[in-house]
């Protein structure tokens, strides 16, 4: 499996201890989930400087990439075609907690 998460801090040191996991923001995907894309969406973050984390729990997981974007939409995202995205999750204002 894989995952993928979000952290916040409001240092903008970069230090790894200053993340904390944003609650509820982990979505795991299998290894084999090939040409698809995972999206994790977090709206009013608490924290100033919000991360992208993914974890691989063993395989040979090849992940081609991370995209972030700052937004501020006025109006939900589009549905995605599901034989394109394995899993996606839109979180507004999470609180700090396990992923």
């Amino acid at each position: 499996m894989v995952s993928l998460k979000a952290q916040q801090t409001d240092d903008n040191s970069a230090s790894p201890e200053t993340f904390a996991d944003l609650a509820g923001t982990s979505i795991s995907f299998a290894h084999d989930d090939d040409n698809q894309i995972a999206i994790l969406e977090i709206e009013q973050p608490r924290g100033r400087y919000i991360r992208p984390v993914v974890v691989r729990s063993g395989g040979d997981t090849v992940i081609d990439g991370v995209i972030a974007v700052q937004t501020k939409a006025d109006s939900e995202p589009v549905t995605h075609d599901t034989s394109t995205v394995s899993s996606a999750e839109i979180h507004v204002a999470p609180a700090e907690g396990v992923a």
